[in-house]
């Protein structure tokens, strides 16, 4: 992958404007999700009115996914909780035991059933209607970094993207079906239509055989890493990249690294046409192919849902995400995890101070400097922690001057 684009200054303001994080339509019922930090909105497709009222998590949002009958959404949370709402009167119809960790990734296996992964690599089953464990298939904590979960249509098997693999397991039996490793980190696998293949991004995209993980086709790396601009603190910034496929299955959309959008043949997996940022087509940072195989639905970083047309290469509607009044994801006194956090892996301690830990900042520093940073470990447990703390403190949680994690 080629290096991070250069910009020649902040192109808006990144941690403080909303953004449209994840976006899935249910043309059945005939309305679509856009998840916007803590706040889950509800719009018609055919014109972006509203369906039903938003719904205030008061738990920033990591995971969502509607039920196959467009009744429910589940989704993950900062809490370590998945929670079930209706999506017509806003209630709150289940809540699953705690996890260990953030609960990143869920999917509904079927209208009764739905799996929660969470940053430590724990997995369940979970009763839909209940909130309750039916099955753990992953139980030990690993810590490695969670990319992506996926189901099979039947609800038979689950894909799970972690590290740099991806692991097939059977849900009946909590078995490995297969697995396979990759140079590059896998990231939110996606079924093909038919169900035979798996689509990921790893530098570039990437498909396998559903059945047996066996190589179908690889793409070019995306042209870009992410951006950069002067006066960015940390390395760069990267748009977690996540496929769609064209209900006909001949051709795939993704947000790139970039904040770019593009479309690709589905069999090759080669490049169709790159969208450059404009601004009515900028920043893009989740897709959804509506059932026509040609409107993209698109969630933006300026809190807008955007209504693309892959014919003619033009957006033809352009929707607000969340009510700007009444979104409460940024008014949060906390600090942002992600600044914290990069702060802290450059500077182990910079992101405590932040948090207000002022003590144990001085010394986490200090400690770096009398040991080198035990060759990147003491940055690395710093970088996390302070994301932690933040992610704590922006949930308005209390937190302890020595609290880790």
């Amino acid at each position: 992958m080629s290096d991070y684009e250069q910009l020649p200054e902040e192109p808006y303001p990144m941690f403080s404007t909303p953004d449209v994080s994840r976006v899935q339509a249910h043309p059945g019922r005939g309305l679509f999700l856009a998840v916007v930090g803590d706040t889950l909105t509800f719009r018609k497709l055919d014109d972006g009115s509203e369906h039903a009222e938003e719904i205030y998590v008061r738990e920033r949002v990591l995971g969502s996914h509607l039920s196959p009958d467009g009744r429910r959404v589940v989704v993950g949370t900062c809490e370590n909780v998945a929670i079930v709402f209706d999506i017509d009167s806003g209630e709150e119809l289940a809540r699953t035991p705690k996890f260990k960790d953030y609960l990143d990734n869920v999917r509904w296996l079927d209208d009764d059933r739905f799996v929660g992964v969470s940053q430590q690599i724990e997995m369940s089953v979970f009763d839909g209607r209940s909130g309750q464990p039916l099955k753990p298939i992953l139980t030990d904590a690993i810590y490695d970094s969670l990319f992506g979960v996926e189901v099979s249509h039947d609800g038979g098997r689950i894909f799970l993207a972690h590290g740099e693999r991806i692991r097939c397991f059977d849900v009946g039996s909590g078995a490995v079906v297969w697995e396979r490793s990759f140079d590059w980190s896998p990231q939110n696998p996606t079924l093909s239509p038919d169900g035979q293949r798996l689509l990921f991004c790893a530098g570039g995209l990437r498909t396998l055989r559903a059945a047996d993980g066996a190589d179908v086709a690889q793409g070019p790396h995306f042209p870009s890493e992410g951006i950069q601009y002067p006066g960015q603190i940390g390395m760069g910034t990267s748009w977690d990249t996540k496929p769609s496929w064209s209900a006909d299955a001949r051709r795939v959309a993704v947000n790139l690294p970039n904040g770019q959008f593009a479309i690709y043949e589905a069999e090759t997996l080669t490049p169709v046409h790159t969208f450059d940022r404009t601004d009515a087509l900028a920043w893009i940072e989740s897709v959804h192919w509506l059932p026509d195989s040609d409107r993209i639905l698109m969630g933006t970083s300026h809190n807008h849902v955007l209504l693309f047309s892959a014919a003619s290469g033009k957006v033809i509607e352009d929707w607000e995400g969340a009510d700007a009044d009444s979104y409460e994801g940024g008014d949060s006194g906390g600090p942002s995890p992600v600044l914290a956090g990069v702060l802290s892996f450059f500077f182990p301690g910079l992101g405590q101070l932040m948090c207000g830990q002022t003590l144990k900042g001085v010394v986490l520093f200090a400690l770096t400097l009398i040991t080198c940073g035990l060759g990147g470990l003491l940055n690395l447990v710093a970088a996390i922690d302070a994301w932690r703390i933040a992610s704590r403190l922006d949930n308005d949680e209390e937190v302890g001057d020595w609290q880790f994690f």
